[in-house]
């Protein structure tokens, strides 16, 4: 038996036509985020909403953040199974406007413990340029008759938010 041209299976149409735009941004739908947990924990929902918060803003301090979520988290939260994973499950909570942007940008499936993400959060927020500012800064501090290096620093962080 010969098969004719009249004979063959139509092509398929073509795929419908997707803006720029939608090509362009992922779709968390069916990527799945940069944190990989083997065993969840259970997360209130009450805890969640008292999370301090961080947007990524120039004069945010991340190492701050950290220790305020570490605070939250050890106080509101009961029982002690895993901490680490509940820590890594509740973090993204806690992260708005550009932060949560940035993580949601990460590799899939890019980490894995809670020591992870911490180091990628102060990489981005707190990196070594600024660490070495801060350290120059530091360095060429002139006191003053009498004045503290606390008392600096207040001075100085004051100025700051003025």
């Amino acid at each position: 038996m010969v098969n004719t041209d009249d004979e063959r299976d139509p092509p398929p149409p073509p795929p419908p036509e997707k803006k720029l735009r939608e090509l362009t941004s992922p779709c968390l739908d069916s990527e799945p985020l940069c944190i990989t947990l083997t065993n969840p924990v259970e997360l209130k929902s009450s805890m969640i909403h008292h999370l301090p918060k961080f947007k990524g803003l120039p004069g945010e301090y991340p190492n701050r953040h950290l220790q305020k979520f570490h605070h939250k988290m050890t106080s509101l939260r009961k029982g002690t199974e895993d901490s680490d994973t509940a820590m890594l499950q509740a973090f993204p909570f806690s992260l708005i406007d550009m932060a949560e942007e940035w993580m949601y940008y990460l590799p899939p499936g890019s980490i894995t413990t809670w020591t992870e993400m911490k180091k990628l959060f102060l990489e981005k927020y707190f990196p070594a340029t600024k660490a070495s500012a801060v350290r120059k800064e530091i360095s060429g501090i002139l006191e003053l008759t009498g004045e503290s290096l606390h008392e600096y620093w207040e001075s100085c962080s004051h100025r700051q938010l003025i």
